[in-house]
């Protein structure tokens, strides 16, 4: 487990963080809502955990990556496909999409926060 604040070495994810939780304000001012501080209403925003959606892939070999999509290959739209197959970022990210989209109806049910802290 990672901190969300770590900003180097290994598994940094904290600049990213830093950087998106001032996007979550503007975003709420938008009218948009950010599970789990507020109901899932649409359009909202959810934080997912990619590596849980698509399970072990090795990003760095395109190989790996081609045979990975291989297996998905029905579920994936050509540019998506193609962007994973070319780049390794975005074989989880092409992939957490489709598999958001198939469960998409399971979002309704997600519990709305009741800690106002």
């Amino acid at each position: 487990v990672k901190s969300v604040f770590q900003i180097g070495g290994a598994g940094t994810i904290g600049t990213g963080s830093l950087q998106g939780m001032p996007l979550l304000l503007t975003l709420c001012a938008a009218g948009i809502s950010v599970w789990p501080f507020d109901p899932p209403l649409k359009p909202f925003v959810v934080e997912i955990y990619p590596r849980l959606l698509t399970g072990a892939v090795i990003k760095r070999s395109a190989p790996a990556r081609i045979d990975f999509l291989q297996q998905h290959e029905n579920h994936l739209l050509l540019a998506v496909r193609d962007s994973a197959t070319q780049f390794g970022r975005y074989v989880r990210c092409g992939i957490s999409v489709l598999i958001m989209d198939q469960r998409r109806h399971e979002f309704a049910a997600l519990p709305t926060l009741a800690d106002p802290l």
